[in-house]
Parts: structure tokens; sequence; C-alpha cells
């Protein structure tokens, strides 16, 4: 199965309006599904990486959000500090004990899926708060359009919470 990348999605959406073009235009010069693409730029599902590559090569523009990667050194520290036993954070990832083992230890690591729940684990503060945590390409530091990005995908995901609460309390 080819891999699934994560886009910015209001940025397509963005840029195509930008250009004053229409989805089926993208679709047809692009040789893409419609429905796909609709479900790209809306954020209901993520493309493969070659389409993301197609799309960022024709609006010219960065669309594609690479995995962050974990420190391990600064993972343990983070741990530890928090007062989160290895087989608690184990536990409460679902995984073996031996896993967070080979990630602190930098033999293997997490994939995206965990990272995103190691960030769930240890709060959004772990972002702007723990430079060394996040190994942004090797550099131990979140540079200024990835802080962006966590802002726009944080406002995003509080709208979301924002409209489910009102589904359930019948506002909507």
């Amino acid at each position: 199965m080819a891999e699934t990348v994560r886009i910015d999605y209001e940025k397509l959406r963005r840029k195509r309006n930008e250009l004053g073009l229409k989805t089926k235009d993208v679709c047809k010069e692009l040789n893409l599904y419609q429905p796909s693409y609709c479900n790209w730029e809306s954020g209901r599902s993520k493309p493969i990486r070659r389409n993301a590559e197609k799309l960022e090569r024709y609006f010219d523009c960065k669309l594609i959000f690479e995995p962050l990667r974990i420190n391990p050194e600064s993972l343990k520290k983070l741990r530890v500090e928090k007062g989160t036993k290895r087989e608690d954070l184990a536990g409460r990832l679902g995984i073996n004990l031996s896993t967070v083992y080979n990630w602190e230890a930098g033999r293997i690591r997490p994939t995206q899926k965990y990272v995103d729940k190691l960030i769930d684990v240890f709060g959004v503060g772990v972002l702007c708060g723990e430079e060394d945590f996040i190994d942004c390409k090797n550099d131990n530091y979140i540079d200024e359009d990835i802080s962006k990005d966590i802002d726009m995908l944080l406002e995003e995901e509080n709208k979301r919470l924002e409209y489910v609460h009102k589904v359930f309390a019948g506002k909507v």
C-alpha cells in the first residue's frame, strides 16, 4: 500500500483559490480523482506521497508536513521530569515496554502515529516548551514555519472540537 502523507490542506485550498481555479480544473490538469482531491482539500483524507508532491509542484509551495522526529535523550529526560515510568508510558501507548527502552536508547524511532500519541501524553507544551524534545531535520529546535504550522493545526482542532460540542449540545 502506498504511503499517505499529511498536508496543509488549508494552504492547498488557499493556493487554488488565489489562482482562481476550480477543483475540477486542478484535477483535470493533474489527472486526479476529484472526490479524492476534495477530501484532501477539506482534510478528511490524506493523499499518497506521489500526489502530494505533484500538488506541491503544481502550486509551487510546500504542502507536505514531514514527520516530526523525537530526540531519544530528550524523550527520556522529559519522561523522568514528568514522573512517568516506562511501564506506564508503554501502557498508555499500548506498546511493549521494550519499545520504550529502544526509543530512549535511540535504537529505533517512533512512527508518526506514536509521535502524535507522545505529544498527547505529555501535552502540547512539549512542542513549545521543550525545544530539544523534537528533532526537526536533525536540528534541535522548532523553526518559525513549523511553529506557525503547529499553531494553525491547534486552531483548526479547536474549531473542530467547538463544532462537535455544538452538535452534541443540539445547537447545530
